[in-house]
Formats: structure tokens, C-alpha cells, sequence
């Protein structure tokens, strides 16, 4: 067994052994982050330990991140980022849900 008495991250291999995963760190032998993937290899869900925070994320057909949320470990909602792509795949609007319902809408506009 690795000793892991300060700061260890520990990997998981693919199946191919091409891609590395990241699916824990800890410190001082205690774990602090973990991490999941989904079956197309994007990140699909953070936890924090430390702070107590679970984050999710959805893409795209594209690959591309369309939504990420933020909820405590205990599955009360904090905050949540949906992401929109304009015709030619770039970034055009953000949108920040909060947890009393305030919302703050970005336009990315290109010349």
C-alpha cells in the first residue's frame, strides 16, 4: 500500500492506458477531493471535502460545457452556470442561477 502520509493524488488508468483520471487527493492522509467521469471521459462530477460542496457538469453533444451546478454535500442547491454557443460554436451567453432565485445573464458579442 502507497504510504500517503502528506499529499497523494491517486490516478485511474483507461482501459487503453492512453488517459489518466484523477479520481482522489488527499492530504496529510486524509482525503480532501474526489472525482467522477463520465463514460465519454469529461469530468462529470467534483467533490470538495473540505468545504462540503459537490459540483456536477453537463456537456454538449459537442463536448462542450453547458451547464456545471453547485450544491452542498448535503444536496442543498448553491448555484448553477448554463452555457450557450452561437452558430459557430463559440461561447455567447452565461447565465448564473443563485440560490434566492437572483440570476445574472452575460452576452458575449463578436465583430
Amino acid at each position: 500500500m502507497l504510504n500517503c502520509s502528506e499529499f497523494c493524488i491517486f490516478y485511474i488508468k483507461n482501459i487503453n492506458g492512453s488517459l489518466d483520471r484523477v479520481i482522489a487527493i488527499k492530504y496529510n492522509g486524509v482525503e480532501k477531493f474526489t472525482f467522477t467521469y463520465n463514460v465519454s471521459g469529461q469530468l462529470y462530477s467534483s467533490t470538495d471535502l473540505v468545504n462540503g460542496k459537490v459540483y456536477t457538469y453537463e456537456y454538449d453533444s459537442l463536448d462542450r460545457l453547458i451547464r456545471a451546478t453547485e450544491k452542498t454535500t448535503s444536496g442543498t442547491f448553491v448555484m448553477a452556470t448554463s452555457n450557450q454557443f452561437d452558430s459557430f460554436g463559440r461561447a455567447s451567453a452565461s447565465s448564473y442561477t443563485f440560490a434566492n432565485n437572483d440570476l445574472l445573464n452575460y452576452w458575449i458579442e463578436y465583430n
